[in-house]
């Protein structure tokens, strides 16, 4: 569980926001789980923390010259592959 969840499922509330309906000719009442806005923006917060913690970690072990990094032979130069490091990234944060 993320340090975001964690967080939700200690701050939601559990009480005092009723909701009622009928139901084989009864009343049925139970309580709706909710959190502040306040708490919700702290979630929101919390879990891109996360994901900055995690890219740090993946760039720190990010073998950048010969996996994002090619070079032009005619040229004598070298460039960088973006759109490849993009796409790893991308797949690093879905966890594939």
């Amino acid at each position: 569980m993320s340090k975001a969840e964690k967080f939700i499922q200690e701050h939601t509330k559990v009480c005092s926001n009723e909701i009622e309906w009928e139901e084989g000719g009864l009343t049925c009442h139970d309580y709706a789980s909710w959190l502040t806005s306040d708490q919700a923006r702290k979630a929101v917060e919390i879990a891109k923390e996360e994901l900055l913690e995690e890219i740090c970690v993946w760039i720190k072990h990010l073998q950048v010259k010969p996996t994002y990094f090619d070079v032009d032979w005619l040229q004598r130069e070298w460039y960088f592959e973006r759109d490849k490091l993009i796409k790893d990234l991308k797949q690093v944060m879905k966890g594939e």
